[in-house]
């Protein structure tokens, strides 16, 4: 038997459900490369994020790579490709007859599709007759993933790239029976875990396929393509079990057999007490998080739990021994910052972490000007502040007439982004922690985005435009005008 040998699982978990779409009908499962959708993307600096209103034609989202040149752009929007298909697949165990060994059968599943790097999105569930209709950009580098529901166990298929051309397209996808990836999930004494999830995410994508639990015995059995998997396994939402994940590749004739044997599950009971450092009260609905960096007797595990405070600021929660980062969160209209602390939880049947004071908001000023030494302040600049890492709150303000402005934000480190009222001047970003907030920002010139969206050769009116990196951080916002024009100044790097 094995022991989990990687770390937390990422937000793999939740990608099925959350990018959903569809396919062309010359689709292929499992491409080998996706590399030249990442050198594509990766080719610009910058992208533009386009999101029409559905009062030109129900336009879809499109995203544009901006190369060599970022003035004189001339968007033009393409019209949405209806996709229809159907799902169908190979019932080992189907419920009309025991005497029958297996048949095909219309598969519900969620169908999602994906340009990388982008807002080119869509999906459906298909019906229960299997059939799906959804509507997508066209591009040529979408990826494409079918996860079944119902049946649950049936292989789900990754491909990339699919070209969804112009022009209605669609197809059959069928899921065959697939290959299986099965084993026991047992404590270090041989006692089986029931309830534990388990899901198969295949290598090369990150994307995962359904999620089943164990049984009595301790037992799971997937279903896959033949290939490289990671197999993951945790707790059910809430529960101290952690998160562990291992690599198997899956014979195309035997499949793969992976056990998972847990360390000690003896849970400490933490608990402490939240309060406002002023007037010193208990604080409700405070959420408390535990992130763990290593755990004692499961170093290549993760565990992330969470609770929230009672009336009285009191929280308790049960979680295994080990190094955690413990964040300390609360609501958006309470007017409190924000806490994240290490906590070393050992071998005790329970720790109390005592009053937690937590520190109210504090003010930041500043002056905003234009460039040079002497530069004229700036009104009308908008102030977005946002806190970074926690729950990403925003707040926002406006300088005045002397270009100045003041508001009270969480002690934190902030990510502000500074727009000015013309596209004379460039919008600014400055991440900072709060006590180092600066006294004067001042806007340069920068470098001009400017151009028209158009459809079918008609303006785009009042359409908003998101200007972002690769990672997907945020530059800039505008909106076209009447003519479908629109311009905007970002800070160059």
């Amino acid at each position: 038997m094995t022991r989990p040998s990687a770390g937390a699982l990422p937000s793999w978990l939740l990608l099925a459900a959350a990018l959903l779409a569809g396919c062309s009908e010359d689709t292929q499962f499992f491409a080998e490369d996706n590399g030249e959708i990442a050198d594509e993307l990766g080719s610009g600096f910058l992208r533009l994020d386009v999101f029409p209103s559905n009062l030109d034609a129900d336009l879809l989202p499109q995203t544009v790579i901006l190369e060599e040149n970022w003035e004189g752009l001339e968007i033009e929007m393409s019209t949405p490709v209806q996709v229809n298909g159907r799902i169908t697949g190979f019932d080992a165990t189907p419920h009309v007859t025991a005497t029958v060994p297996g048949e095909d059968v219309p598969v519900r599943a969620l169908i999602a599709a994906w340009v990388p790097g982008t807002v080119m999105t869509g999906g459906t569930l298909s019906a229960e007759d299997g059939s799906y209709a959804i509507r997508l950009a066209p591009a040529a580098a979408y990826t494409f993933s079918v996860i079944p529901t119902e049946p649950p166990d049936l292989p789900f298929v990754v491909d990339f790239p699919v070209d969804v051309g112009a022009g209605s397209a669609g197809g059959a996808v069928y899921l065959d029976y697939g290959v299986p990836v099965h084993g026991r999930v047992l404590t270090e004494d041989g006692l089986p875990l029931q309830g534990i999830e388990v899901q198969a995410v295949e290598a090369s994508s990150g994307v995962g396929g359904p999620i089943l639990t164990t049984d009595a015995a301790g037992w799971y059995h997937l279903r896959v393509l033949p290939g490289e998997y990671e197999i993951g396994v945790s707790g059910l939402e809430g529960s101290y079990v952690p998160t562990c994940r291992v690599p198997v590749y899956a014979e195309p004739t035997t499949g793969a057999e992976q056990d998972f044997v847990f360390g000690t599950l003896e849970p400490v009971t933490v608990e402490g007490d939240i309060r406002a450092s002023k007037p010193g009260m208990g604080v409700d609905d405070i959420e408390v998080r535990f992130t763990a960096t290593t755990l004692a007797d499961h170093p290549s595990c993760g565990l992330d739990v969470a609770t929230n405070t009672d009336q009285y600021g009191h929280f308790s929660i049960r979680i295994l021994p080990g190094n955690y980062v413990m964040e300390v969160v609360p609501p958006y209209p309470v007017a409190l910052s924000p806490l994240q602390e290490s906590v070393e939880i050992g071998d005790e049947s329970a720790l109390d972490l005592g009053e937690i004071d937590l520190e109210g908001f504090v003010p930041i000023s500043a002056v905003v000007r234009g460039p040079g030494e002497a530069g004229e302040p700036v009104e009308g600049v908008q102030v977005h502040v946002e806190v970074i890492g926690f729950d990403g709150f925003t707040y926002d303000t406006f300088t005045d007439k002397i270009g100045a402005f003041e508001m009270d934000v969480p002690h934190a480190k902030l990510s502000v982004r500074l727009t000015p009222p013309s596209t004379d001047l460039a919008v600014r970003r400055i991440d900072v922690p709060v006590d180092d907030f600066p006294e004067q920002v001042v806007l340069g010139s920068g470098r001009r985005i400017a151009g028209t969206v158009a459809y079918r050769g008609e303006p785009v009116a009042y359409t908003p435009i998101e200007v972002r990196d690769r990672t997907g951080r945020l530059y800039a916002t505008t909106t076209t005008g009447e003519a479908g024009a629109f311009a905007v100044r970002v800070e160059q790097e």
